[in-house]
C-alpha cells in the first residue's frame, strides 16, 4: 500500500498569492541550476516563453529545464554585465556597460548594434534600459551618453543630449505610456516628457524628484515612479507635481526602488534592497516581504534589482546574490503549514481523513496525529505521552473516524480507537488470541481499516 508523503510542509486551498508579510513558495535558480553569476539585473520572455536573465557574467536563456550561457568575445558591445533585454522581431537587443548589441534568435548569433547618429556618434557607454514604442522606435537610455532613437523603417540613429535635448544624460529607464506619451526615469534631472513637436524631452516636477531610477504605468493609467532615495511617488499630470506615496521604510535609510509590476489590479510590487514590497493602491497598505533562513521555500536575498511578470502571469525576481526567485501563478489558491508558522510540528504527512464539520484528521510518519479545526486555523496534537492519553506509537498510517470514535491505524502500534466525548484511548494489538488483530501493522483501505 502506497502513501504520499508530504515533507516539511501541508498544502491546503484557500490562500493568496503573497500573504501577511510572509512569501509564499518560490522556486530558486542559482549558480547551482547553471547561472554563471547569482546577479541579476533583467529578465524577459521571447515569443517562444523561452526565459532570458540578463546577469553580471552574461546573457542567459532557460527553456525550462536547462539555462544555457550565451557568450562572444568578437562582438565588442556585448559586455559582461547585462543590464536589459528587449525583444523585437525575433532579435533580442541586449544592453551592458560596453554598448548595444543584437541577438538573432533564428542564427543564435551576436552582432554590434552598428547604427551612428547624424553626426557620426555611436553607441558606447552602458546601456540601462531598451524600449520599443508604438511608432516603430527603438529608444535606447545610457549612462553618459543621454537617449537614443532608433527608427526602424529608416535605420536611423538620433541622440538626445543634456544640452537642448534632454535634462540630463545620465538616463535610467525610458517608458511609453497608453496615450502614446515617451517619459524617461534620470539621475539628476527627475522625470522628463518627450513633446514630439519640438522633438525634445520637457522636465515634469522636477521640484519633487531629482534621482527617478524606474517608471510604471498601472491599469488605471496612474504613472507610478520610483527613486534612488525616497521610496515611491505617484504623478499628478494634471498639475504636474509628484505625490509621495511610500517614503523610506526606515528612518535615514535610503529606499531606492528598482522595479515596478502591477500582480492584479490596484496591487503594486516594487523590487528594492528591502525585499519585496507590495502596495494596496486603494488602502495605501504596504507590506514587505523579506528573504529569511527560518523559510527557505520563500525569497532567498532582499536585494532585488527586476520584477517580471510572464504571460501566464507568474513573477520573476532577479536578485543580486540569489539568482532568479520564481513564483508560478497556479500556486495561487495554495496555502503551506509547518512547524515555523502553526503548531504542526511533523516533516512527514502520510494520511488525511474527514472530520465533522469540515475539518480535517492528519497522521503524520514521526509526531503522532492532528485535529485541523478549519475555522480557527489550529492543529491539535495527539502524540504519545508517558502518564497522559494518547496514541500508543507516533508512526500513524491510517485514520477513520465513525460517530464518536476515531479508528487509528499505526505501523507496529496496533489498533487505537480514540471516544471523541472522553478523550480516553483503547489499545488493540495482534497476540496468540484467535480474536485478536491478525498484526499490528494497520493500513487503511476506505472506508475500513486493514490489518
Amino acid at each position: 500500500m502506497k502513501f504520499a508523503k508530504l515533507l516539511f510542509s501541508i498544502i491546503f486551498l484557500g490562500y493568496f498569492l503573497l500573504c501577511g508579510g510572509a512569501s509564499r513558495n518560490v522556486t530558486h535558480y542559482t549558480i547551482s541550476d547553471g547561472l554563471s553569476n547569482n546577479a541579476v539585473y533583467s529578465i524577459t520572455q521571447d515569443t517562444k516563453g523561452r526565459m532570458w536573465f540578463g546577469t553580471i557574467d552574461g546573457l542567459h536563456s532557460f527553456d525550462g529545464n536547462h539555462i544555457r550561457v550565451w557568450r562572444d568575445s568578437r562582438v565588442e558591445s556585448l559586455g559582461a554585465c547585462i543590464y536589459t533585454i528587449l525583444e523585437d522581431s525575433m532579435q533580442l537587443y541586449v544592453g551592458s556597460e560596453r554598448g548595444l548589441a543584437i541577438f538573432n534568435l533564428l542564427t543564435e548569433s551576436f552582432s554590434d548594434f552598428q547604427a551612428r547618429s547624424e553626426f557620426g556618434e555611436s553607441i558606447h557607454s552602458s546601456v540601462s534600459h531598451v524600449m520599443r514604442d508604438s511608432r516603430h522606435n527603438i529608444w535606447i537610455t545610457t549612462a553618459g551618453q543621454g537617449v537614443f532613437r532608433y527608427n526602424l523603417p529608416n535605420k536611423t540613429l538620433h541622440q538626445y543630449m543634456a544640452i537642448g535635448k534632454v535634462n540630463c544624460d545620465f538616463v535610467y529607464y525610458i517608458m511609453e505610456d497608453s496615450s502614446g506619451t515617451i517619459w524617461l526615469a534620470t539621475r539628476e534631472g527627475g522625470i522628463s516628457r518627450y513633446v514630439a513637436s519640438q522633438d525634445m524631452f520637457q522636465p515634469v516636477a522636477l521640484q519633487d524628484v531629482k534621482d527617478a531610477r524606474v517608471l510604471f504605468e498601472d491599469s488605471s493609467h496612474r504613472l507610478w515612479v520610483g527613486t534612488g532615495r525616497d521610496g515611491l511617488y505617484l504623478l499628478d499630470k494634471e498639475h504636474g507635481r509628484l505625490i509621495q506615496k511610500i517614503p523610506p521604510l526606515q528612518f535615514n535609510h535610503p529606499f531606492q526602488v528598482r522595479k515596478i509590476v502591477e500582480w492584479q489590479p490596484g496591487h503594486l510590487l516594487l523590487a528594492s534592497d528591502e525585499g519585496l514590497t507590495k502596495y494596496d493602491v486603494t488602502t495605501e497598505k504596504v507590506d514587505v516581504i523579506k528573504a529569511d533562513s527560518r523559510h527557505p521555500e520563500g525569497l532567498n536575498d532582499n536585494y532585488l534589482h527586476e520584477l517580471f511578470l510572464d504571460r501566464e502571469n507568474a513573477l520573476w525576481i532577479g536578485t543580486y546574490f540569489g539568482g532568479v526567485n520564481y513564483v508560478s501563478s497556479v500556486q495561487d489558491n495554495f496555502r503551506h503549514y509547518h512547524k515555523d508558522n502553526s503548531q504542526l510540528d511533523a516533516r512527514i504527512i502520510s494520511v488525511f481523513a474527514h472530520a465533522d464539520k469540515g475539518n480535517l484528521w492528519i497522521g503524520t510518519d514521526d509526531a503522532g496525529f492532528f485535529y485541523w479545526d478549519r475555522q480557527k486555523q489550529t492543529f491539535q496534537g495527539y502524540r504519545p505521552q508517558k502518564g497522559k492519553p494518547g496514541p500508543a506509537y507516533y508512526n500513524i498510517h491510517a485514520l477513520l473516524q465513525d460517530g464518536d470514535k476515531l479508528f487509528v491505524g499505526m505501523f507496529m502500534g496496533g489498533l487505537d480507537i480514540l471516544d471523541l466525548r472522553t478523550g480516553k484511548f483503547k489499545n488493540y494489538k495482534a497476540d496468540t488470541s484467535p480474536r485478536s488483530l491478525y498484526s499490528s501493522e494497520i493500513y487503511a483501505r476506505a472506508p475500513r481499516l486493514v490489518a
